[in-house]
């Protein structure tokens, strides 16, 4: 249900941006917000155990700037390339848990105003937009949108998290006990599951798969675990090397040596 804008509707100057794709970065975030900076009083990334995505809160100097913010960007595309739209809610508060589930209280009579690391300056939200990052390191907006990397500048953590390749069976669509095609890269559910990676085998005769969770090589054709693979020079094709007598020998004690 989208919010009233109407007068008489009680709404507060504080605004969140839900599901912001992990390949956004602080800057893309900051080009996404800057003709609002004016009127920005402070910005903080938060996010919960969801993949591929995190949030923001920005709050405002007025409700008058929320609303116009609301109205600008909510149902918008963040860019022109990807098809993700900035949905934006209402906030009345927020409430942070840690890990062990202990509510943060704030701390009180703290006179003294932090300084942005980047320039040095103290920060105050009614002069400056301020961005507080995911390990809650606080920033001057623009001078983090001056800052090239990004990670933070005190601590060096990744403001966004990073996105997570999601592998799922071609045919069924199970996140488990995958398997991928060593020759044409098709990816499969194993015995346990429907099969698909095995079926894929009768069908192609693609003999090696390997399972994504430990990188074990099957053989179908030899039913069993391979140990080494090697590309044949004459055409191309992946196949077995067995190692025989004294070569393979030395070459276990030349691994040993290495990992110890």
């Amino acid at each position: 249900k989208m919010t009233s804008l109407k007068e008489d509707v009680r709404r507060s100057a504080m605004l969140c941006i839900l599901t912001v794709p992990a390949t956004m970065t602080s800057h893309d975030l900051m080009k996404f917000v800057a003709p609002f900076n004016e009127v920005i009083e402070q910005m903080k990334i938060i996010r919960d155990s969801t993949p591929n995505q995190y949030m923001v809160l920005i709050k405002f100097s007025a409700q008058d700037d929320a609303d116009s913010f609301y109205m600008a960007c909510n149902g918008r595309q963040f860019n022109s390339i990807e098809d993700d739209v900035c949905q934006l809610v209402y906030v009345e508060r927020a409430e942070v848990l840690k890990s062990e589930d202990g509510a943060s209280l704030p701390v009180m009579d703290l006179t003294e105003l932090p300084k942005c690391t980047v320039c040095l300056e103290r920060m105050d939200e009614s002069v400056n937009g301020i961005l507080t990052t995911l390990c809650n390191h606080s920033f001057h907006s623009q001078c983090l949108q001056r800052w090239d990397d990004t990670t933070c500048p005190v601590c060096r953590y990744c403001q966004t998290p990073e996105p997570v390749e999601e592998n799922k069976c071609f045919e069924c669509g199970v996140q488990e006990n995958l398997w991928i095609c060593l020759i044409c890269g098709h990816i499969g559910c194993g015995r346990y599951v429907s099969r698909h990676a095995y079926k894929h085998f009768e069908e192609t005769q693609h003999t090696y798969a390997m399972q994504l969770t430990n990188h074990r090589v099957w053989d179908y054709a030899g039913d069993n675990y391979v140990h080494r693979l090697v590309a044949s020079k004459t055409d191309g094709k992946i196949v077995q090397y067995e190692c025989e007598g004294d070569t393979c020998q030395e070459e276990k004690i030349d691994a040993l040596q290495l990992e110890y």
